[in-house]
């Protein structure tokens, strides 16, 4: 599914961080949950298109202020994260990605597959009902992503709770 952003929804981002979204460089994951249920945002999750796409990251990042988080410069799975201010971005690195929906389709929990290019927000059709219902499914299970253990609690502690994964199937405890 696609809709076109809001300007209310925009001017809840950081206007540097909007800037630099465009057709191969996205901002996806938790941001959009956030920003949906009206919570703070940890952080911004970036995912490109390509190699290049992520050096051109790093410039765009640099040259509006951002600097390497000295106290995690490089994350377990090879990300790198930016700091400046309050403001944290994480910059996926090493996975790269065709368009928007394959990205969110390789995500880890439906409650977190919203990715945009700063002009639409693209998300699947279970994304809204399970983050509406509170409900955590795993996507395919080919994800990229680690079901991180600590993440789920973390939901489940919010009022998620675990009903199956994206085709249906009951989630292993």
């Amino acid at each position: 599914m696609k809709i076109r952003l809001t300007r209310e929804i925009k001017r809840r981002i950081p206007a540097d961080v909007l800037g630099i979204l465009n057709d191969g460089i996205w901002l996806a994951g938790g941001v959009w949950r956030c920003l949906l249920q009206d919570k703070p945002v940890n952080d911004y999750d970036i995912f490109c298109r390509s190699y290049d796409a992520v050096s051109d990251v790093h410039e765009l990042l640099g040259d509006i202020g951002y600097v390497v988080d000295p106290s995690a410069e490089v994350t377990q799975d090879g990300n790198m994260i930016y700091v400046k201010g309050s403001t944290k971005v994480d910059l996926v690195q090493g996975v790269y990605y065709r368009n928007m929906l394959d990205a969110i389709s390789d995500f880890d929990l439906t409650i977190n597959q919203f990715i945009s290019d700063g002009r639409y927000l693209v998300f699947t059709s279970d994304a809204i009902s399970d983050l509406v219902g509170k409900v955590l499914r795993e996507t395919s299970p080919g994800s990229s992503k680690t079901k991180d253990p600590n993440k789920i609690l973390a939901f489940e502690d919010d009022g998620y709770s675990k009903k199956g994964d994206i085709t249906g199937r009951q989630l292993k405890d």
